[in-house]
């Protein structure tokens, strides 16, 4: 399967997007209130979404001001009703 890359420009201070990637309480801000994370190059990412599903994201590289890559190991996620 070839790889899914997003490159996303950001209007926002550099260290407020780095947290926004790679912190819990960042992550949970915009993506689901359900998260656990840790900024830690081998953590699991995990994001909880209820009924809908689940993804789990393995922190491959954290390279500040540069790169954070994220590698998918658990996805499931249900079509809403």
């Amino acid at each position: 399967m070839p790889d899914i890359l997003h490159h996303v420009g950001i209007k926002a201070p550099l260290d407020k997007v780095y947290k926004g990637l790679t912190v819990e309480q960042g992550l949970s801000g915009w993506c689901t209130k359900n998260t656990k994370a840790s900024p830690t190059v081998g953590a699991i990412k995990q994001f909880r979404f209820n009924e809908h599903g689940f993804n789990d994201m393995k922190v491959v590289e954290l390279v500040f001001g540069l790169r954070v890559k994220w590698q998918c190991v658990v996805h499931l996620l249900r079509p809403r009703p």
